[in-house]
């Protein structure tokens, strides 16, 4: 289910309470974005299902 920006910006803006989290979650967003892109689909098809 996507989550709309202005919901998304309120969830980011909940986060700096917890500093470990953040960390985490902007280590995870780096990853997924230099993982070859038919990778990432798959994965993405897989949870999906």
């Amino acid at each position: 289910m996507p989550i709309s920006g202005v919901e998304k910006q309120k969830w980011h803006d909940s986060l700096p309470a917890m500093p470990f989290l953040n960390m985490l979650l902007d280590e995870v967003s780096f990853h997924l974005k230099s993982l070859p892109h038919d990778y990432l689909a798959g994965l993405l098809a897989s949870v999906s299902e």
